[in-house]
């Protein structure tokens, strides 16, 4: 038996993209969407302030621009966003909703059922939050090398956010509300005011996996950065292996 189902990656994939109330979708178009138009907003604006349209021009400019958007805006806050509203519901809705005893006639055992239902939503996750980068690169700085190294510094970063969440999900009830507090107020706010604090946040090591890649100053070696990213991934894993493996359900079958 694999340590990953594909059938099972599939249909959690399918589930994270399309068992969304309208609601939940229109916030996740919007995280997506938000920084082109922040882009936007800036590049319309270059038209009635001509000092902002001439730095525009510069391509330079235009590129520390997106790399704001991506440092200040989209890893800190909407991409672990989007990451959570898809990887809670993804054991979450199971426990909730007394549907996880349909999985047992696979049979899976449960470290099967957790890594597969981690993969499956991660891809819809990388899926939006390719796409939100893309759109802002789109206005800001159409250059295929610069998309695709925001693409990779993001992943490390969304697999830690994601596995966080997932162990979220399995250990709590309403893991929605606990995660918006924990990105809000630890990632977004607390982060940037303590030292100490940004040291402890993923944020901080997602950052400097961009700043690497893009051959920026950073205070963390990259080896460092993808050694904490993953390290983080595989303990909050292990953790939500184990934590499911001790859960009981009915009609459930012990791994």
């Amino acid at each position: 038996m694999g340590i990953v189902d594909l059938a099972l990656v599939r249909f959690s994939l399918r589930q994270a993209l399309g068992r969304h109330r309208l609601g939940r979708w229109a916030f996740l178009g919007f995280l997506v969407v938000l920084p082109a138009l922040v882009a936007l907003v800036v590049l319309e604006a270059g038209r009635f302030d001509p000092e902002l349209a001439r730095e525009w021009a510069d391509r330079e400019f235009r590129q520390q621009f997106l790399r704001g958007l991506f440092e200040g805006i989209q890893l800190p806050l909407l991409f672990p966003l989007i990451v959570l509203l898809l990887m809670v519901p993804a054991l979450r809705e199971e426990i909730d909703g007394d549907t996880l005893p349909y999985l047992w006639i696979a049979p899976l055992s449960r470290g099967a059922i957790v890594l597969s239902k981690f993969v499956g939503a991660l891809g819809g996750a990388v899926l939006l939050v390719g796409m939100s980068t893309a759109l802002a690169a789109a206005v800001a700085v159409p250059d295929a090398a610069v998309l695709g190294k925001l693409l990779l510094a993001a992943l490390p970063g969304a697999a830690a956010y994601g596995a966080l969440f997932l162990l979220l999900g399995v250990w709590v009830p309403r893991a929605l509300l606990w995660g918006i507090a924990y990105v809000i107020g630890w990632e977004e706010l607390f982060s940037r005011v303590s030292e100490a604090a940004s040291q402890l946040s993923v944020r901080h090591y997602a950052v400097a996996v961009e700043r690497a890649l893009l051959r920026e100053p950073s205070d963390v070696p990259l080896g460092t950065a993808l050694g904490v990213l993953l390290g983080l991934t595989v303990v909050a894993l292990v953790l939500a292996v184990w934590r499911f493996a001790q859960m009981e359900f009915p009609g459930g079958e012990e791994a």
